[in-house]
């Protein structure tokens, strides 16, 4: 008699309290070449990379219901046609907005989108610092409720390449993790310039 084992990998193994036959939802793969040390969650998305997302609370508050908080990330055309981001939404916030400090004066303007050049990233007037993060946030206003998760799913929705939600990291203050300072606009607040 011949016994036939076959043995699964935990790959193949379901969650604990998911059905076997239930399916798993897509990931988007890692990208490459993040630096060590990230504070957020980095993903591919086609020719894009979306790059150390992560949620602050607004002016070194909480993520309390009717609060404000800022999504950091950092988004990079690795294609060889221009992109754009248009819109940064999340179900936890009443409205999001994008900023960007595209004239690197220290204030970040209300922008309906972020140009995304071929092969680049957002572009940054010359002379900037070249820090992690590039002058620009999403603004959430007005949270429907607490957060009290660690992750909070946030999606990016581009011109040409649609939409991939994000699970941003949520950095409460207690945390004790500084975010690097964002090019032109941390500069200026900060008396760096």
């Amino acid at each position: 008699m011949v016994l036939a084992v076959t043995a699964c990998s935990s790959s193949d193994r379901p969650a604990p309290g998911e059905r076997p036959e239930s399916p798993r939802p897509p990931t988007h793969a890692p990208a490459p070449d993040v630096p060590a040390g990230t504070l957020g969650t980095n993903v591919e998305f086609g020719r894009l990379s979306v790059l150390n997302v992560y949620l602050l609370p607004d002016s070194g508050g909480d993520f309390r219901k009717g609060t404000n908080a800022r999504v950091r990330f950092t988004v990079i055309n690795r294609g060889s046609t221009e992109e754009a981001l248009t819109a940064v939404g999340s179900p936890a916030a009443a409205a999001v907005t994008l900023h960007w400090d595209r004239s690197c004066d220290g204030t970040a303007e209300q922008v309906s989108r972020l140009p995304l050049p071929a092969e680049n990233g957002v572009p940054v007037v010359p002379g900037a610092s070249g820090v992690r993060h590039g002058p620009y946030y999403a603004e959430l206003s007005d949270l429907r409720r607490d957060v009290l998760a660690t992750t909070l799913p946030t999606a990016f929705t581009f011109v040409h390449a649609g939409t991939v939600t994000v699970a941003a990291k949520v950095h409460h203050p207690t945390s004790g993790e500084a975010p690097a300072p964002l090019e032109c606009l941390d500069q200026v607040t900060e008396g760096g310039r």
